[in-house]
């Protein structure tokens, strides 16, 4: 059900391409305008100039502004930045205006602006062709990855293997280029998504033509075809996959998945081979196509969705339970057939599919300990593996969007117990909020609950002696409510309400083994500590 819904724009023709959350719970969008009264515009009418516009969780204008120079500018996507500020990928035409230098055709444009949305710094990127960027991603070295489609055998493009290839350009912080390369065959080659991986290299999304020629090989089918392919930290390729049917295949948006795999949507008008399901309503059998692929590009599964008309998928997510959303158009909304259920409205059609069944696997226990060194380790134990695969260890800033950033192998014992330590944080004197989430063979999700943690410098100082330990074990801290000692199974086996600075707890009626000490300490952190009971 629609919560609400508002119109934006000016004077003239106006148009809004990409949406992202903002960590104050409002949204950023970016597009373009001709409108001569949006503040900023540069004209003459009627070209475009990049628009962005920031709204508050209800949609009320909070600020919008153009960008662009004197011929057709545009943006095509954004994400926030740890100053609050946001990061801009677009393209330009431009060489005067905000645009510092035009370098043929059509540039890359990457600009940085505050929470305000005033500029900070732009650059361009390109050769004496088109060169139309699509995607970008902020990467672990504070800097940029670029992705899109060149035209262009000079200028910052080292070369151009046919009519058009996959260009991806790495850049610093103040969008200084570091390496860049390009990606394709003998025809054409474009991307739509790039993403930094757990292992610091980068994993594309796009649509290809070339059949086994340059980078594309292994292709059994003709026509377009999705394509993905993953590089190092270098941009040197590793592996590289192509997915389609009988007919053609657009790739349209790529993300990652709470599995550590990834999910892509676009559409398909082919019969067979990896596609199965497609509707081909009224002879137009252009459906939305979702895949889905592991870590290392071999296919799940996947789903075609549509009815009697054309149906065509631009973006989709995963929301914290697993299941998709994906939105599109129905060029015949008004008919109804397969999955089309509704008949009245716009072109526009969403489709959320559920989670997939979570696994028998139990967390018997799952804590953060931070350290003033400025990491934090999650520890976490389990029960009940059955065919589980991996875990993937997610974090978030603002507890609902999640991202992978380690994976541990799964030891299928009956009780078993992870550690791992994120030397990465994102930021300081603030809460970063944690999930475990548990991947079986066949792809299947099973998650812990999410943890928050306190980033401060303020933790008390806690000693735990000896370990292993026979009779009896110290604990001193001068900040604690409560002392928990849980065995492997996830039982209470002690709990101390009255803490004492200097706390002795008598093991003598406690088994040999593995246990856990919880310290609920007065601020409401929580330590958690393994020993061993001898």
């Amino acid at each position: 059900n629609i919560k609400w819904e508002k119109t934006y724009g000016g004077t003239s023709d106006d148009a809004l391409t990409f949406v992202n959350s903002t960590n104050d719970g409002g949204f950023i969008a970016v597009g373009s305008t001709e409108s001569s009264n949006i503040l900023g515009y540069h004209g003459p009418y009627p070209l475009r100039d990049a628009w962005i516009m920031k709204v508050d969780s209800l949609g009320i204008m909070q600020w919008q502004k153009a960008y662009g120079g004197s011929k057709n500018d545009y943006a095509r996507t954004i994400k926030q930045t740890n100053d609050g500020g946001y990061i801009v990928g677009g393209a330009t035409n431009s060489n005067d205006g905000d645009v510092s230098i035009n370098k043929g055709g059509v540039d890359f444009w990457l600009y940085k602006i505050n929470s305000l949305g005033v500029l900070q710094w732009q650059k361009t990127y390109g050769g004496s062709n088109d060169d139309n960027l699509s995607g970008l991603d902020i990467t672990a070295d504070k800097g940029y990855i670029l992705v899109g489609e060149t035209r262009s055998n000079n200028g910052d493009v080292s070369i151009n293997k046919g009519v058009s290839d996959v260009w991806v350009v790495k850049v610093d912080s103040i969008g200084n280029i570091q390496w860049q390369k390009t990606y394709g065959g003998n025809q054409w080659e474009s991307a739509c998504t790039i993403l930094q991986t757990p292992d610091k290299g980068f994993i594309v999304a796009g649509t290809t033509a070339t059949f086994n020629n340059g980078d594309v090989q292994n292709v059994t089918r003709t026509n377009e075809n999705y394509w993905v392919f993953k590089t190092d930290s270098l941009g040197v390729l590793q592996w590289q996959k192509t997915y389609g049917g009988s007919s053609y295949e657009f790739a349209k948006e790529m993300i990652a998945t709470i599995d550590g795999g990834y999910a892509i949507i676009g559409y398909t008008a082919s019969f067979g081979d990896d596609v199965s399901g497609n509707h081909a309503g009224g002879g137009t059998p252009e459906d939305y196509w979702l895949l889905k692929i592991n870590n290392t590009g071999n296919l799940q599964w996947q789903k075609c969705l549509g009815g009697a008309a054309i149906e065509n998928g631009f973006s989709i997510l995963q929301t914290n339970t697993g299941a998709y959303m994906i939105c599109g158009y129905s060029s015949a909304p008004s008919i109804s057939g397969g999955d089309v259920t509704c008949t009245t409205g716009g072109p526009i059609w969403v489709v959320r599919l559920a989670a997939t069944i979570p696994l028998p696997l139990k967390f018997i226990d799952y804590n953060l300990v931070y350290s003033k060194q400025q990491s934090v380790k999650n520890i976490w134990a389990t029960t009940n593996e059955i065919n589980v695969s991996y875990f993937n260890i997610q974090r978030s800033i603002n507890g609902k969007d999640f991202i992978t950033i380690g994976q541990q192998n799964a030891k299928n014992k009956s009780t078993n117990e992870y550690i791992f330590e994120d030397e990465n944080l994102p930021i300081k004197n603030n809460f970063i909020y944690y999930r475990i989430a548990a991947v079986d063979k066949d792809g299947k999700i099973n998650y812990s609950e999410t943890k928050k943690i306190a980033i401060s410098n303020s933790s008390s100082n806690i000693n735990i002696y000896p370990n292993p330990a026979k009779d009896m074990i110290n604990i001193d801290c001068g900040n604690a409510l409560q002392i928990i000692i849980i065995d492997c199974f996830g039982r209470i086996v002690r709990q101390v309400n009255n803490v004492s600075k200097h706390q002795t707890i008598n093991l003598k009626q406690f088994n040999k083994g593995v246990y856990f000490i919880k310290i609920v300490l007065k601020n409401l952190e929580i330590k958690t500590q393994k020993i061993i009971v001898q």
